[in-house]
């Protein structure tokens, strides 16, 4: 079997688009610049299996919203596929309760959006996953496709000495993993430290180059570090979820921090955990690493086989297990039912892919928990992969 890494070096090489598509990516993320560091990013995938009771449409969709904080607004965008909406709408709910409509979005057909005001019962009832978006069509006036709206839910952080405040001379390292959910609020914090000996691991509130309390002492010893948040009020989920919290690795030689940095969403995130098998349906795959990542080639790969024990390339390891899933994904990119699992991520780390299955395609596993998994290469500098991230489950249903 070829290597991961030549795999991705063959494919970024011997694309005759690879220029091209590079320099579109770069000019479409340098237009983009940073105007997701402040807001915080919610979404949905809308599917018939969702609605309450089911129906038998096989038409999906993707809601796409930012929540600013400064101006208390829900920016929503939805587009459908497969359905001739007549109407859709935003519901204070949990999955598997009708309740009365909230909002109503503008639009027709297979495009709607709005902006709606929160208060803070409803932001709150948005980062726990309690709204949700449903569309209406003439067939199905009580909801043809529905979604629950949530928050990204996979973060990370890099603390480094150069981010301490103030600065610390340091060569050593250290990689977190933090997960976020959004049904019991609750963050769970796992970090992995390599060059020196911690002896304490602090989760603090506070913007990049500013010093905050405490919210959180990490359990461990040495390189290992892990812990599960309380659950966590609505300002302290916004800071997480908006970059204004931080790890902090303390050591014998800098008791006061030697390693820090921002708490981000990070990795690989999805906007939805489940697809019917016999209905089909499309989840979106949101890539953020970090700006050293920006222009390098990513690949997004799968596995029917579990996350345990992965796979080690490079000294980084990549959550999933080998089977034909993965050896497809690996060989044949771009290729369904994903698309956009290889190509080359924008100038601040950032992409998106998608995973799509037609109606009746994907009955042989139903029942399988799938996941996928984003692999970063250092094409043009080490010549190894750079970043690996987290594996994001999806279950197959009937």
């Amino acid at each position: 079997m070829r290597s991961l890494r030549s795999t991705v070096r063959h494919a970024a090489r011997s694309s005759s688009a690879t220029a091209r598509l590079l320099g579109r990516t770069l000019l479409l993320a340098g237009l983009c610049g940073f105007a997701h560091s402040q807001s915080v990013a919610v979404s949905s995938s809308l599917g018939c299996a969702f609605v309450v009771p089911p129906t038998s449409s096989t038409a999906f969709g993707s809601l796409g919203a930012n929540y600013d904080p400064g101006s208390g607004l829900l920016n929503c965008n939805l587009s459908l596929v497969g359905i001739n909406a007549t109407a859709a709408h935003l519901h204070r709910g949990a999955p598997g309760v009708n309740s009365p409509v909230l909002f109503t979005l503008t639009g027709g057909g297979a495009f709607f959006g709005g902006s709606f005001a929160l208060d803070a019962g409803l932001l709150a009832d948005l980062l726990a996953g309690r709204i949700y978006v449903d569309a209406h069509s003439t067939a199905q006036p009580l909801g043809e496709v529905r979604g629950q709206i949530g928050p990204r839910r996979f973060l990370h952080a890099e603390p480094e000495g150069q981010h301490v405040v103030p600065p610390v001379a340091s060569a050593a390292s250290a990689r977190s993993w933090i997960v976020l959910d959004p049904a019991t609020q609750r963050a769970t914090f796992a970090v992995q430290v390599k060059g020196t000996t911690a002896t304490a691991v602090e989760w603090r509130r506070g913007p990049a180059g500013s010093n905050g309390p405490l919210l959180l002492s990490l359990s461990g010893a040495g390189s290992a570090w892990a812990a599960q948040s309380a659950p966590l009020p609505t300002a302290d989920l916004l800071d997480l979820l908006t970059g204004r919290t931080y790890l902090l690795v303390l050591s014998p030689q800098h008791p006061g921090g030697e390693l820090r940095d921002q708490v981000g969403i990070g990795g690989l995130n999805a906007n939805g955990e489940q697809l019917s098998a016999s209905r089909g349906g499309r989840i979106e795959l949101f890539l953020d690493t970090d700006p050293e990542q920006g222009g390098r080639p990513y690949l997004v790969l799968g596995s029917l086989a579990g996350t345990f024990p992965g796979l080690t390339v490079d000294g980084l390891l990549l959550p999933l297990n080998i089977d034909a899933y993965f050896l497809t994904s690996l060989v044949s990119p771009n290729q369904p039912p994903l698309s956009n699992s290889f190509s080359f991520l924008g100038l601040f780390g950032q992409g998106q892919a998608a995973l799509e299955l037609p109606p009746g395609a994907a009955m042989p596993v139903v029942g399988v928990k799938a996941h996928h998994a984003l692999a970063v290469l250092d094409l043009f500098g080490s010549g190894k992969l750079s970043f690996t991230a987290n594996a994001v489950p999806l279950s197959v249903l009937p």
